[in-house]
């Protein structure tokens, strides 16, 4: 362990230069560091740690190492927190025994001031690591909507009877009110007979064993495997004239309680039995009165497959001296009425049996949620009702806390409460078991793995003394609750009246107002299965001109269609249809996922910086950056920043996400040959992606997106690829929904750097390395700007995409020299700002699949049938269908 017991420091921690730290277990509680964290050595957080730190500063001079490879599901391994120290910002000195680190700060005299919420390296190396995949695709094109029916994991479906089997699903029923049937017998060695009034009875019992039988041999043909069946019985045990507790009930020894098991012979003369039920000293069965059993099981496909001899269930009895009383048996299937209609799921949340009238004793579709509750049907003249006994022994068997509230309980469908814009009306009559004051209130309860459940009100019921009341509730989902998984019903009575228990009648789960109307389950690549996970939340970039325009949300499940070669995704609230490569392959929605397993968090401020660290492979993968990006204090305080790093060959920038930035993105400056890819911008401030005074080559742009790029102070026309130096690679670069421009080249006329010398070739005429394929919409002002920029070699711009944007395509001044191949338009150029070399395909953005293109250059003008659009659009990022 990395610090012991100890979790909150009050001086600076700090790992020595030649000293390894591995952390070798997750911390219960938060680490706190009040002076930050200094890496002279090496500081290792292997995968598998879960870790929650807050801290005022990282410093890197050593090697600090971060992994977590499961997959994304919106609840991060490794959180770190800046906390803020408005009077002490950093301030240091680098070491002096470090290669070039005298040129950290300037010289061997200078200190380095980094401000408040610093992250810096400075001589040291980063390796971070937060992906369950380095495949892993962080952004990809919406395929399609799904529009198939509800998953039927969701809800219980019907199966049809086999031939020649009862088509009412009733397999065994007799009320022993007529003639004996050879069915029901005495189990081998007990005495048994059929009464005056045509009941059987067990007499003379001197074991468990000698119990009433019934024989499946005339039924088994229609048993299926792993179907749901419902065993009701009504059961008198006798002894002499005694109207008691039985031994069960009295907890004087488990052997005495009544089990219900199968027991077969197979062709081998080898006798099996499983268990089906067995009687808790909570059921309260009592000698002398009826007692009601009611059971949901079903067999094994391994009892079904076997060719038995002989098949029988047996309703093993008390302790010897009890005799047993058959009254009433049934064994069936639940029939067809007693499943949902698909097309009415989510319409009515209680289906069936709401009231219980529709299975006789059989309490289904409803159980209980502990282990000691019973719930059973009851009548009460010509109504029946739910019954809900044992809470006491619930209450008393509970464990820190848990049980507190057991009773009657139901799932209802996931599909149908991820839906936060549904509105429903909650009803239900109960009947508490008290002779003083109880009030109870409903309640769902939504759970999911490793997440603290989250519990929220459906009906308030009026406080009552043993009578009938009605509980009324409307009932709306929070954006909280749709991010679990499972979702329950259950009554909550006050801390007094825990044990008490109590009866349910007309129950009512009814929704009254429909979501909003859109789309909640997408179609997407195979590419983002089992990386991208249930409760990671995504970004649903803008499909219209409104540069705000996008959504995010949350998975709540992934369903993988292997044969078709995609996934479904389910999110909680629907979206309006977005543009799909189904729809229209040239325009596809972009939805990118915004979680990360590993969370740097600057509370508003953080900002990283790799400072003056040349020949340092830096890897920054798979990281979450939120509210990083500052200017109070330092002016360069961006979310990541690489500053006069000079040769920085082997640095990887990939698969972040930022979001929330108060000042741009990914910054380089001074910096070469760096690899930016994959990276998600979201809701950031100013320049997002940024290449800055001139002198920066080499490095590579590539398949990042920057959505909702919003103005800054400084930045009130924010770009989110911002260019000030032409001499690197923009590949596959997507800016959506900018409220300035999407790419902006704005080289200076000379560099002048930190400390007041030339570079020799000026940024403005410098060449343009490569700018392939990028793409720009909903943009606020246009799409691609060049600003004083005149090349002494001819800049292509190839393959470029601009569409549903609000000012234009392409806005020139002060520049020269610059040539489009193959432009992609959504709308004609109004004027033609430089030549173009090429053909300029315009496409209109719909949601048509049959699309008309207009291919237009300076002296023709004609239509043509476009067949393989992924052959020149930045498709080939994101895996096909077939993949």
């Amino acid at each position: 362990m990395l610090y012991g017991a100890q979790l909150v420091f009050k001086d600076t921690v700090e790992i020595p230069c030649g000293t390894c730290v591995l952390m070798t277990h997750s911390l219960l509680g938060t680490l706190e560091l009040f002076q930050g964290l200094t890496i002279f050595g090496k500081l290792i957080i292997p995968n598998g740690i879960v870790l929650d730190v807050r801290t005022t500063s990282i410093l890197v001079h050593g090697e600090l190492i971060i992994e977590s490879t499961k997959p994304i599901d919106g609840t991060p391994d490794i959180s770190i927190t800046w906390m803020d120290t408005p009077n002490h910002p950093l301030s240091f000195r680098p070491p002096s025994n470090g290669e070039n680190s005298e040129d950290i700060c300037g010289g061997k005299h200078y200190s380095c001031d980094m401000g408040r919420k610093p992250f810096i390296v400075a001589g040291g190396r980063l390796a971070i690591r937060g992906l369950p995949s380095s495949s892993m695709p962080t952004w990809v094109p919406v395929y399609d909507v799904d529009q198939s029916p509800i998953p039927t994991t969701e809800y219980r479906t019907y199966q049809q009877p086999l031939p020649g089997c009862p088509q009412d699903d009733i397999l065994i029923h007799h009320d022993f009110l007529g003639s004996p049937i050879l069915t029901f017998a005495g189990s081998y060695g007990s005495f048994f007979e059929w009464t005056t009034n045509g009941r059987l009875k067990v007499t003379n019992r001197t074991h468990a064993q000698h119990c009433p039988i019934i024989d499946l041999k005339h039924i088994r043909h229609c048993l299926q495997a792993d179907k749901t069946y419902l065993l009701t019985a009504k059961v008198l045990l006798t002894k002499d004239d005694i109207v008691d507790q039985s031994d069960c009930a009295r907890g004087e020894d488990d052997s005495t309680c009544m089990k219900i098991y199968q027991a077969r012979m197979s062709e081998k003369g080898l006798g099996r039995t499983t268990s089906i039920w067995k009687e808790r000293r909570s059921f309260g069965s009592m000698l002398g009165e009826e007692t009601t059993i009611s059971v949901e099981f079903n067999f094994t496909s391994t009892q079904m497959s076997e060719p038995n001899i002989y098949e029988i269930l047996q309703l093993r009895g008390p302790g010897p001296g009890v005799d047993m009383e058959m009254i009433e048996f049934t064994l069936r299937a639940p029939p067809k009425e007693a499943f949902p209609e698909i097309d009415n799921l989510c319409n009515d949340l209680v289906p069936i049996n709401s009231d219980a009238e529709l299975l006789g004793l059989s309490p289904y579709p409803f159980r209980t949620n502990h282990e000691d509750t019973h719930l059973s049907v009851v009548a009460e003249g010509s109504n029946h009702y739910f019954e809900i006994t044992g809470r006491e022994f619930a209450v008393q068997n509970a464990r820190r806390g848990n049980s507190r509230n057991a009773g009657i309980t139901w799932d209802v469908p996931r599909s149908c409460i991820m839906k936060t814009h549904s509105k429903f009306t909650f009803k239900a009559d109960i009947r508490m078991h008290s002779l003083s004051l109880v009030s109870a209130e409903w309640k769902i309860r939504g759970t999911r793995t490793r997440k603290k459940p989250v519990i929220e009100s459906l009906a308030a019921c009026p406080s009552s003394v043993g009578n009938w009341v009605s509980c009324y509730g409307e009932f709306k989902p929070s954006i909280e609750l749709t991010k679990f998984d499972r979702f329950e019903v259950f009554l909550e009575t006050d801390t007094s009246s825990y044990d008490i228990d109590y009866d349910v009648d007309n129950i009512s789960f009814k929704r009254t107002t429909k979501g909003e109307g859109g789309f909640d389950r997408l179609i997407l690549p195979k590419s983002v299965e089992n990386v991208w996970n249930t409760g990671a939340e995504l970004l649903i970039t803008s499909h219209t001109s409104e540069w705000d325009g996008h959504s995010t949300r949350r998975i709540t499940s992934i369903e993988n269609h292997d044969k078709e070669g995609y996934v479904s995704i389910s999110l909680n609230e629907p979206i309006d249809r977005p543009i799909t490569l189904s729809s229209n392959p040239f325009y596809a929605t972009e939805i990118a996922l915004l979680s990360r397993n590993i969370v740097f968090n600057g509370a508003n401020g953080g900002h990283l910086t790799v400072l003056n660290t040349p020949n340092q492979a830096q890897l920054i993968q798979g990281v979450e950056f939120r509210e990083f990006g500052s200017g109070e204090e330092v002016r360069e305080a961006y979310p990541i920043y690489f500053d006069n790093c000079n040769d920085s060959s082997g640095s990887i920038v990939s698969k972040n996400s930022i979001r929330d930035s108060k000042r741009g993105c990914i910054v380089l400056d001074g910096t070469n040959n760096v690899l930016v890819e994959q990276n998600v911008a979201f809701a950031t401030k100013g320049h997002c992606f940024v290449v800055k005074t001139g002198k920066e080559k080499g490095n590579v742009f590539k398949s990042n997106l920057g959505a909702f790029c919003q103005e800054e102070d400084i930045d009130t026309t924010p770009a989110t690829f911002w260019i000030g130096s032409p001499s690197n690679f923009w590949i596959d670069n997507v800016a959506s929904g900018s409220e300035g421009f999407g790419f902006w080249f704005q080289p200076k006329d000379h560099t002048n750097d930190s400390y007041g010398t030339y570079s020799v070739e000026s940024p403005h005429l410098m060449q343009l390395t490569q700018f392939t394929r990028n793409a720009a919409h909903s943009t606020h002002k246009e799409s691609l700007k060049f600003t004083g920029y005149t090349p002494t070699q001819t800049a292509s711009i190839n393959n470029f995409k601009s569409y549903l944007n609000n000012r234009g395509h392409i806005d020139v001044s002060s520049s020269a020299n610059i040539a489009a191949y193959n432009m992609f338009l959504d709308t004609p150029l109004a004027t033609v700002p430089f030549p173009i070399m090429s053909d300029t395909t315009v496409i209109e953005v719909t949601q048509d699949k049959d699309i008309s293109i207009d291919i237009l250059n300076p002296e023709v003008e004609h239509h043509e049938s476009f067949s393989n659009p992924t052959d020149v659009f930045n498709l080939q990022s994101s895996p096909s269908l077939t993949e």
